[in-house]
């Protein structure tokens, strides 16, 4: 079964909610995926690509899984 994985700043972060009440938490429930949010408030969008590379290189990312990639302003 495919996975959605969310990486991003804090347009991604679920913040003190945890997976419960946020939008990702909407998504798996309509759709019925497992979902791991790996957003973090603050991060650069370097970080973030970095974050999302490693996943991949280390086969934590399958061919079935959606990945949904939030970046937010560049020059904040």
């Amino acid at each position: 079964m495919a996975k959605i994985q969310i990486y991003g700043d804090s347009f991604a972060d679920p913040g003190p909610w945890g997976d419960t009440g946020t939008w990702s938490h909407l998504l798996a429930s309509k759709y019925g995926h497992k979902v791991t949010n790996f957003g973090k408030a603050g991060c650069s969008i370097e970080w973030c690509i970095l974050n999302l590379t490693k996943q991949f290189q280390n086969g934590g990312i399958d061919e079935t899984d959606v990945v949904i990639y939030l970046s937010g302003y560049p020059y904040r």
